[in-house]
């Protein structure tokens, strides 16, 4: 570090200025003192300090801009997560609405099929036995029944084909007679 040694122009006083200041002030009087032209370490250590400015500030826009995109992905991360559980709450829901649509008509089927069994059977004790065989004809199960279901239903419409055919036959040989 190199001392220059100049007197105040204010007191005359004996000045001691560090290399590399451009301003300082008088320790005696306190006036403010300006050397005329920079120095060379002084114009160095500017410039130095500028550059360090201006790559903080680099530094901090590209912080925040990485800060602004992980947020966005976040966001998006979010989003996507809400509308997927909002569509699979929809899905639940459109399934239980379904499974219930298909249970009351499933049961309300059956209970059809069950009052049109017993019409046959009054048919059947009252005579009719082509009201019943009409009746009979209707016993047939729609969609979403198991194999076994259909199968009960099948063998008691041929149950009754078979029961209203045989009192058909043995009315018809009682009138003949």
């Amino acid at each position: 570090m190199n001392l220059l040694e100049l007197e105040c122009p204010n007191c005359n006083a004996t000045l001691d200025i560090e290399d590399g200041l451009d301003v300082f002030y008088c320790k005696y009087c306190g006036t403010k003192l300006l050397v005329e032209g920079m120095s060379g370490d002084s114009l160095n250590a500017r410039v130095r300090l500028k550059e360090l400015e201006h790559e903080e500030r680099l530094r901090e826009a590209d912080y925040d801009q990485r800060r602004f995109e992980l947020e966005h992905q976040s966001k998006q991360k979010r989003n996507k997560l809400k509308y997927a559980l909002i569509l699979a709450g929809i899905l639940i829901l459109l399934i239980v609405a379904l499974a219930g649509g298909v249970q009351i008509s499933h049961r309300q089927n059956v209970a059809n099929l069950e009052r049109l069994e017993t019409e046959i059977q009054a048919d059947i004790m009252a005579g009719d036995y082509d009201s019943a065989l009409l009746k009979t004809n209707d016993l047939d199960l729609h969609d979403n029944y198991s194999w076994d279901e259909e199968r009960i239903w099948d063998q008691k419409r041929e149950m009754y084909v078979d029961i209203i055919n045989e009192k058909k036959r043995t009315t018809e040989s009682g009138d003949r007679q």
